[in-house]
């Protein structure tokens, strides 16, 4: 996308119908301090355009072999069935003395929604159609 941050756009459908868009930026190379700018930046902006976004999920996975990984979520729910979520996610590997974030903006339009229709994923690597468990 030009003039775009994002390192990944995902789309989902359900019977042709667009009902998810996810925005996924990672910033290679870039500190973990300037992602959580950028994090913080986004959600200032998306606030004044949308209104204030609720804490949605928070949580810490107890370090694995020296890495732990946390993250953030906040959401908005501007009419029933849609939502906009906002995402940061940080990984700490303390044995190698690094630390990556990378977060993603996803909104979701639950309307169109059937729950016996199978999800049809779009990404650059190609088309998946993942199946429930």
């Amino acid at each position: 996308m030009p003039g775009h941050d994002a390192t990944t756009l995902e789309a989902r459908f359900i019977d042709g119908m667009l009902f998810e868009v996810a925005l996924h930026y990672t910033y290679p190379g870039r500190k973990s301090s300037f992602v959580r700018g950028q994090f913080a930046e986004l959600k200032r902006i998306l606030a004044q355009r949308h209104g204030p976004l609720a804490l949605g999920a928070k949580s810490r996975k107890e370090p694995l072999a020296g890495v732990s990984s946390s993250s953030i979520a906040y959401q908005l729910e501007p009419a029933a069935g849609r939502s906009l979520m906002l995402v940061l996610t940080e990984v700490v590997d303390t044995k190698r003395g690094d630390r990556s974030s990378r977060f993603s903006v996803v909104y979701h339009n639950g309307g169109i929604v059937e729950d016996d229709t199978p999800p049809v994923i779009i990404r650059r690597s190609g088309v998946d159609s993942p199946q429930k468990p």
